[in-house]
């Protein structure tokens, strides 16, 4: 079984649990990639696929906008761990 971890509302009550099951399964779905990605990297260099150059230059592109929107993801989860607007209150 998966484990879990409560997230509270501000008076401490319950308002879901999100399981560590998840993570489990997104470590399945970047596997599964990886291996298509190897794949892929092999028929490149035994000649067997080709790429116009345009597509990559666009699919370059949407992989920069991808990286750039995960680099704001991550940054606002970071602030996730700091309690801010306590007043004169420290806050940790």
């Amino acid at each position: 079984m998966a484990d879990s971890i409560r997230l509270v509302d501000r008076q401490g009550r319950e308002e879901r649990a999100v399981t560590q099951g998840g993570f489990e399964a997104a470590l399945e779905g970047l596997q599964a990639v990886r291996g298509r990605t190897q794949w892929i990297n092999q028929q490149v260099s035994a000649g067997k696929l080709a790429l116009d150059p345009e597509v990559a230059e666009k699919a370059a592109k949407r992989v920069e906008e991808e990286i750039q929107e995960l680099a704001v993801l991550m940054r606002d989860a970071r602030q996730l761990g700091r309690v801010t607007g306590l007043g004169t209150y420290p806050d940790g």
